[in-house]
């Protein structure tokens, strides 16, 4: 078997069975994702965000990372929820916020950091009515 194999039977739920032994030696499937098993986490990247200053509180993400199975997504640093691209929030004005995804694969692997973005969204100036 080569890591092909391992990742097409690991990505489907087949099992996995040694076809070639070496008399003495046995081998597991834990032995096997040692070897070929996939270690890079993903990378979240962003297509879209608000900018750094803005007046709009409806904040707008798209994100991708490549072979995502789950993304979590959090917002100034409340509790990380499972979410999906495009994620649409209303924020407050007159505040800083920062929004942060991270990425798991469909191997398991996460990232440790994932990307963060932080912005401002403005106080609108109330227009005064002229006497």
């Amino acid at each position: 078997h080569d890591e092909r194999d391992f990742e097409f039977a690991h990505k489907y739920g087949l099992p996995i069975q040694q076809v070639i032994a070496i008399e003495g030696e046995s081998y597991d499937a834990a032995t096997w994702q040692d070897w070929y098993a996939d270690k890079t986490a993903p990378q979240t990247r962003f297509k879209l965000r608000p900018r750094k200053r803005t007046k709009s509180r409806i904040a707008r993400f798209r994100f991708t990372a490549p072979e995502t199975r789950t993304f979590r997504c959090s917002v100034d640093g409340g509790p990380a929820q499972i979410c999906r691209s495009p994620f649409v929030k209303r924020v407050s004005a007159g505040e800083r916020h920062t929004f942060s995804v991270t990425a798991r694969d469909r191997t398991g692997n996460r990232e440790k950091r994932g990307a963060s973005y932080t912005w401002r969204v403005e106080k609108k100036q109330k227009k005064h009515k002229r006497r």
